[in-house]
């Protein structure tokens, strides 16, 4: 992420819901309701507040409102941080570290 901002290249998330499976996290879970939002909500929200990109995709009318409803609120610094100690290292989608 440092280099990234560093080098003015702008990140934008892949799988941003991790295919789903992130969605059944009970910690995500616990927090989105603690803030009154969705999970799906709370995760989109985690990667705009580190100024990730995301572009979930449904084809729910429903769904597509709800993910764009990311900016009335926000994660406190702790439960970002706490996130961030969370890193599984389990990739969703293609593994960028194989890149040459």
């Amino acid at each position: 992420m440092e280099y990234c901002k560093a080098n003015q290249i702008y990140l934008q998330a892949y799988a941003s819901l991790g295919q789903g499976n992130l969605l059944k996290e009970e910690m995500f879970e616990q927090k989105a309701q603690e803030l009154g939002v969705t999970p799906s909500q709370f995760l989109l929200r985690w990667a705009v507040q580190q100024d990730i990109g995301v572009i979930p995709r449904s084809s729910k009318p429903d769904r597509i409102l709800e993910n764009s409803q990311l900016f009335h609120f926000d994660i406190s610094t702790n439960v970002m941080q706490h996130i961030k100690q969370m890193d599984k290292n389990i990739h969703y989608a293609w593994d960028p570290s194989d890149i040459r």
